[in-house]
Order: C-alpha cells, then structure tokens, then sequence
C-alpha cells in the first residue's frame, strides 16, 4: 500500500479547519446579524468595526478562494495534459483517476480564435452556418453561444472533421472534473 504523501494530509487538514472555522463564522454572524437587526444592541461605533471585520475577512477569503480555485485549475491541467498523452500512446488506458478523496476526469475541449468582429472571417463564420443578415451580425442581434459552440468544435475534433469557415485558429483547452469519492 503507498504511504500518502505529508502535503495531501496537510490540505486535508486545513480543509477541516477550514470548513470547521466556515460553520462557526456562518453561526457567529448569524447572531450579529439577529443583534444587528434589533436597533440599539450595538452601538454605531460597534457595528462600525463589525462592518469592517466582516468586509476584511470577506477579502481575506475570496483571495484565498482565488488561490485555491487557481491551482485547482493548474492541477487539473496537468493530469488532463498527462492523462491524454497516455492515452494517444495507449488507447485502452483508463482515464479516471481514483484518489482516496475524490476521482479525476480530463476534459479535453477545442477553443476557438474567434475572428475579429466585422472582418471577413467574421462573416464567413456566421455564412457557413446560414446565417446570412449581415445587419443582423453588425448590430450583434445574432452570437453565438460560447459554451455550446466550444462543445460543438470538440465534437467536430473528435469526428476528425474540419473547423467552420472563417475559423482560423482552435487551441486545445485541458482540464478535469472532480468528484468527490462517496
């Protein structure tokens, strides 16, 4: 059995400190909040350093939301990157990852360069799909939808098939979803 490593311990446990400290800071200001809500519990000058502890912690947190989603993403990047360069030299492998807290899936998705807005490739990207009102494209009453036209692009990859006219550029965008291990 491998011995698991000291930094994944560490994580775990500041993540239940983590979440420890959340419950008992939600029920703290929830208190407050009833405090608050009753008009002459706190004086102006306290509910003036109450204000401003919870606009600092709330700082203090999103930074740290920040850093946390930022490596989440780094990490996930990486077994996505190492994941697919196993499975183009060996296509049988599999690609989720089991850890002891959670499982990890790569998502590889084509990205387009989208081309500049008015420009020829412009039009011609909308043309290719019958859109042809170039009004309607000018004045931006027609777009496409990011999320779904990333999704189609990487079907059209994985098909083997050509990017629509106009598009010049696509990049790979690698990632993983997470999920916890019940």
């Amino acid at each position: 059995m491998k011995i698991e490593d000291p930094d994944v311990k560490e994580l775990e446990s500041i993540y239940q400190e983590v979440f420890t400290l959340y419950q008992k800071g939600f029920h703290h200001l929830l208190k407050i909040l009833q405090r608050v809500q009753k008009l002459g519990e706190y004086s102006l000058e306290e509910m003036t350093d109450l204000g401003f502890l919870c606009r600092e912690m709330g700082k203090q947190l999103d930074e740290f939301r920040k850093e946390c989603v930022a490596k989440q993403e780094l990490i996930g990047k990486i077994i996505a990157v190492i994941l697919t360069k196993k499975s183009v030299a060996d296509p049988g492998i599999e690609l989720t990852v089991r850890g002891r807290l959670a499982s990890g899936s790569p998502d590889v998705r084509q990205v387009p360069v989208f081309p500049e807005v008015g420009s020829d490739d412009y039009l011609r990207l909308f043309f290719h799909f019958g859109i042809t009102n170039t009004e309607l494209i000018k004045r931006k009453l027609v777009r496409f939808h990011w999320p779904e036209f990333v999704v189609y692009l990487t079907e059209l990859a994985e098909a083997g098939k050509p990017t629509p006219d106009g598009l010049k550029k696509t990049f790979a965008k690698f990632s993983t979803t997470f999920r916890k291990v019940s």
